[in-house]
């Protein structure tokens, strides 16, 4: 049976087998995340190489570099393994059909791609529409010798530009101006106001005539006599006695006078009446008073809709006057934007034919495949179109591939339109239309949590937000079931509800916190659990990456931020910046005292914030050497002096300033000041090998994680709007109409057609959350974690945001209460049935639904000779728990409580350990802190106050308290040390031995080939007059055993020996202690034991 409900005649499943992508002449994929589209674009790609058609005549084109290489990456690897193994061969020749393929086909293909590379058309969009912009330079009106802007040098031309519009403008004219767009209600400057508007719509302007901006049909307003004589009518009209009615006609009147016509229609009885009803707090107005009510509203509305008017009318004048300076700046320095050659060059396309393109090109295009379609923009495919009707027109030699999906469409914002993904069925002819929804890349228990998601949305009703529901709806109609090729992968999918905050009904702030900090306290015990496998903590914002990067690290637990953030996030950086603007001004005491008081300082000779004479001095001297050095030289020469200061973070910050000088060095100025405004704007991710990376829902396209943490979830459906709304005829067409954006109070004034503008557009945004939503919960390849907040206290229905839209698609009826799961499938316990190395999967495809043929670049044969002198950079990671591999245990067996989630119950158990320093000094902490750190931990489904319990019970045990004592330790009777450092031990009175305990104790420690790297639960350094001599290494252990059988506690000993032995070599490397002088212990809490190891 077809997996897809649809039974059009160009639609097929890819369950018919007998119909392969990589055949069809012409073919359009929608294909779901981990369906394998890449793989179906390498299989297309290779197929009409071994057709005969010449590289220099496919098209294969994305939307990154990043994708454009690992394409043809994928393709030079498939044919090189092809080429030497005889399976990999015969595996080549199923996909593509061709039997007939052998082993030196393969390598005569391969050998002409590398020798022909500078002919292969594998490119991002922008490169390929540069290639051809190249050859129709006078058509386009170009200057000689054009290149393509970069960052730094748009971002001057634009500020010159500003500039110069401000210094045409007349002073009364250009606050006349800033009063219009603004109400008179901003804090910014003229300058500033016009880059918003620049930044947010330049683009919409380059695509759209003067007409689109000025369509408003406007109505005459009430001459000034005649609206004095309505208002006089207000006074004197006849009102039902009301206390509230005569308060609202007060309150109207005040505002009719004031004619703040916003705030008359948006209350009281004019609100009412403008929504078409004739009765306040159920009184009957009466026909007279709706009539004056109606004429003043009819004023309000011409007032309102023509202030609406006249501030997009006055964007598009000022975008005009923007516009001719910026484009002149550019043409004198014969420099464009990607945008514009899209743009130049889709009026160019629709003027030739193919065959002058082809001939001013040198060349034909007679195959095109096309990735990612879904997020094509507008102008984009006008460049496209001739050369994909073109191809699908002529049957013989040409072919046309295209493979997307509108589920992934979330690149509206800059410019994508994934209905031309529909729209190109009726454009071209003669496509076959192939549905791929069978993963490769994720478990059952993903895929049942997508599935129950979106099904389930689709059944969603409520009448107060029937428009939003209806984008709901209308998203989901579209979404199929998905299924798994992978059926006996492990995997497990929950909803959790975070901590509730002290007031949850009045600090949203605090309610953050608590959810960042679970998120990573989430995170933190899956690493402890499961180092080897990679995280994926997925955010909507950059606020959220940056503060959970943040959260991890204070608990110690190395990420990779790939979001980006500003370089001043790093203490060193902002020193260095002090420094800088020391240089700028030497009068600011601030950043005087800043330097004077740090080791930068100190090596530039300045540690006397006050003294305004060497202020002065260094501010000249660093002036001087950046004139005549560069700022790339002096920034690595003060890196080099906070290095040794700094940890791994600060040390790559500083490293990444250093290249930002670097850069900066051909746009420098005199003033330094430019460069700390770069710096301060520049967002630079700060990616790692941690198996944690934290990123954006967007970053992490095309990615996949075995783990994947969404603690992003409670933001609105539709955050701030844009500025201004746009609309088009067809997804296909260009903006006809421009609008700015006003209140949905102000819209019901507003013509019908600009109402359906509006609708139309949070609609769009809806549907593009929806697509967030989608992306985010299918990178993950075994578990899913969606955390959200609890349910306030106050709520009487489900918010409008994504964690309101899962709790009732999974959760429904179930109360949002605080750490609680409202949905779970699959097994918690997922990963006892994984090996310490994580199962690499990647997008691939099968022949037929019983066929599971997985591509991995990276367990591939074909590798690089290795380094004779062994690897230098990118060690490999393991972590002590890794050495036991001798053996699988099911963690419900080892803590003994199998109804309980086992992760939280571990991560709450040793919580609650590091709290305690010594028994017989602070004492252990009382319940109340207790039950603040399962909260702050996240306690979820716990029993808490059981919990609690065990915890005091464990520490009546006598070895257990005794060994928590600091008084065991002088002198330390049960450590196994040498006989003579015991000797010198009992020797020594209490008061030459120093102990100090480190709870929870990180580390990362070179060894070998590899970086050693995890948490050691308890480390007790000892010190004897002053010196450090032993060490005390204590594991804490929930397992069960027979607690009177010697024999059952041994084997737990041998269990954890390789576990143990890490930990002592760990310490060693770290303190310069003799592996001898460190003692290991193991403290069996539920069973009330100690063992040496």
């Amino acid at each position: 049976m077809s997996t897809i409900a649809r039974t059009e005649d160009n639609v097929v499943s890819e369950k018919q087998s007998e119909v392969n992508p990589a055949l069809t002449a012409n073919v359009v994929i929608r294909a779901s995340a981990g369906t394998g589209k890449t793989f179906q674009l390498t299989n297309r790609y290779l197929r009409q190489l071994f057709s005969g058609a010449p590289p220099e005549e496919i098209l294969a084109t994305t939307f990154t570099r990043k994708a454009a290489g690992e394409i043809l990456e994928r393709n030079m690897l498939r044919l090189a393994e092809a080429a030497l193994d005889d399976a990999k061969c015969r595996e080549l020749a199923t996909f593509l059909e061709k039997p007939e393929l052998t082993r030196d086909d393969c390598l005569k293909l391969l050998q002409n791609l590398t020798r022909g590379l500078h002919r292969i058309r594998i490119c991002t969009l922008d490169s390929f529409f540069s290639q051809v912009a190249s050859s129709f330079g006078f058509e386009m009106g170009l200057p000689p010798d054009w290149s393509i802007v970069d960052e730094i040098d748009d971002v001057q031309l634009k500020n010159k530009a500003v500039q110069a519009v401000l210094k045409n403008e007349k002073t009364d004219a250009t606050v006349q101006l800033m009063h219009l767009l603004t109400k008179g209600e901003t804090t910014r400057t003229v300058g500033e106001l016009i880059r918003q508007l620049v930044d947010s719509l330049y683009s919409i302007f380059l695509q759209t005539t003067a007409d689109a901006w000025k369509s408003f049909p406007r109505t005459r307003p009430l001459s000034k006599d005649k609206l004095k004589q309505a208002i006089e009518c207000l006074k004197s009209v006849e009102l039902p006695q009301h206390k509230s009615i005569a308060d609202a006609r007060t309150s109207d009147l005040a505002n009719a006078a004031a004619h703040d016509w916003d705030a008359f229609v948006s209350n009281g009885i004019a609100k009412v009446v403008a929504a078409g009803q004739t009765t306040y707090y159920r009184k009957d107005l009466g026909q007279a008073a709706v009539e004056v009510y109606s004429d003043l509203i009819r004023h309000a509305r011409a007032v309102l809709v023509d202030l609406v008017a006249r501030q997009t009318e006055a964007t598009y004048d000022l975008l005009s006057r923007f516009d001719l300076r910026y484009s002149q700046l550019k043409d004198d320095a014969r420099l464009l934007q990607f945008d514009d050659v899209t743009r130049l060059l889709a009026d160019v396309a629709q003027d030739n034919d193919i065959d002058r393109l082809s001939y001013r090109m040198d060349g034909r295009i007679s195959h095109i495949l096309l990735d990612e379609f879904q997020d094509t923009s507008l102008p984009q495919w006008q460049v496209i179109r001739p050369f994909a009707k073109e191809t699908t027109r002529r049957k013989k030699g040409r072919s046309f591939f295209c493979v997307g999906d509108v589920k992934q469409a979330i690149y509206g914002w800059r410019g994508g339109v994934a209905e031309i993904f529909d729209a190109i069925e009726t454009e071209l002819k003669g496509l076959t239309r192939t549905e791929l929804n069978r993963s490769f890349r994720s478990a059952p228990a993903i895929m049942d949590v997508t599935n129950s998601i979106f099904n389930g949305l689709r059944a969603l009703n409520d009448a107060e937000a029937a428009d939003d529901f209806d984008a709901v709806h209308q998203w989901c109609r579209n979404f199929q079931d998905h299924s798994t090729a992978r059926e006996n992968l492990p995997g497990y999918a929950r909803l959790v509800t975070a901590p509730a905050a002290h007031n949850p009904d009045d600090s949203s702030s605090d309610q953050f916190d608590l959810i960042m900090r679970r998120a990573a306290g989430m995170v933190a015990e899956m690493v402890r659990r499961s180092p080897h496998l990679t995280i994926g903590v997925l955010a909507r914002r950059n606020k959220v990456v940056s503060r959970m990067i943040f959260e991890l690290r204070q608990l110690g637990i190395a990420a990779s931020e790939e979001g980006g953030n500003p370089l001043t996030d790093s203490a060193a950086v902002q020193l260095i910046m002090s420094l800088l603007k020391l240089a700028d001004h030497p009068g600011n005491t601030v950043a005087r005292f800043h330097v004077a008081q740090s080791p930068l300082g100190r090596a530039l000779g300045f540690t006397e914030f006050g003294s305004h004479r060497q202020a002065e001095r260094l501010a000249r001297s660093i002036r001087d050497r950046l004139q005549s050095e560069g700022y790339g030289p002096l920034l690595r020469e003060w890196a080099d002096v906070l290095m040794p200061s700094c940890a791994a973070r600060g040390r790559r910050r500083l490293s990444q300033l250093v290249e930002l000088g670097y850069v900066w060095q051909n746009h420098s100025t005199l003033r330094t000041t430019d460069f700390l405004r770069f710096v301060e704007l520049k967002k630079v991710p700060d990616p790692t090998a941690d198996k944690v990376r934290v990123m954006t829902v967007h970053q992490s396209k095309g990615l996949e994680f075995d783990i994947v943490v969404l603690p992003d979830l409670d933001q609105k459906l539709v955050g701030q709007p844009d500025v201004f709304v746009v609309d088009r005829p067809s997804p296909t067409e260009p903006i006809h109409r421009v609008c700015r954006y006003r209140n949905a109070k102000i819209q019901e004034l507003l013509p019908d057609d600009f109402q359906r503008m509006f609708r139309r557009e949070r609609q769009t945004e809806i549907s593009e959350a929806m697509c967030v939503l989608y992306v985010a919960v299918t990178r993950a390849r075994h578990a899913l974690h969606m955390l959200i907040a609890p349910a306030k206290p106050s709520e009487k229905k489900v918010p409008k945001t994504i964690a309101g839209l899962l709790r009732m698609a999974l959760a429904d009826g179930v109360p949002a209460e605080p750490n609680r799961v409202l949905y779970e499938c699959g097994d918690p316990d997922w990963q006892d049935q994984l090996s310490t190395e994580p199962a690499v999967v990647t997008d691939t495809v099968a022949k037929g639904p019983d066929t599971v043929k997985p591509i991995d670049p990276v367990k591939s044969g074909i590798a690089f000779a290795p380094m004779t002198a062994g690897r230098q950079r990118g060690l490999s990671r393991k972590a002590p728990s890794k050495h036991q591999q001798h053996r699988k245990v099911r963690l419900s067996s080892v803590i003994g409580h199998e109804n309980l989630p086992a992760m939280e119950r571990g991560t709450l158990i040793h919580a609650w350990f590091e709290q305690i320093e010594w028994i017989d000094g602070n004492g252990v902490p009382d319940d109340d802190v207790l039950l603040q750190k399962a909260a702050e931990v996240g306690a979820g489904s716990l029993d808490v106050d059981k919990l609690l319990k065990q915890f005091r019970k464990m520490l009546k045990s006598p070895q257990i308290s005794a060994g928590l004592t600091s008084t065991s330790y002088r002198p330390p009777k049960d450590l196994t040390l040498p006989p003579a450092l015991q000797q010198q031990l009992q020797n020594a009175s209490p008061e030459q031995i120093r102990l100090e305990v480190r709870n929870e104790h990180p580390f990362a420690v070179r060894e070998g080939g590899e970086i050693v790297s995890g948490f050691i639960d308890r480390l007790v350094l000892i010190y004897l007059n002053n010196q450090l001599i032993a060490g005390d290494i204590v594991d804490f252990k929930t397992d069960t055993f027979a607690v009177d059988d010697p024999a059952s506690l041994q084997q737990k000993v041998d269990y954890y020996q390789d576990q143990l032995d890490a930990y002592r070599r760990v310490v060693s490397l770290l303190y310069r202690l003799p592996p001898e002088h460190i003692s290991a212990r193991l403290f069996m809490v539920g069973a009330g034991k100690i063992a040496d190891v």
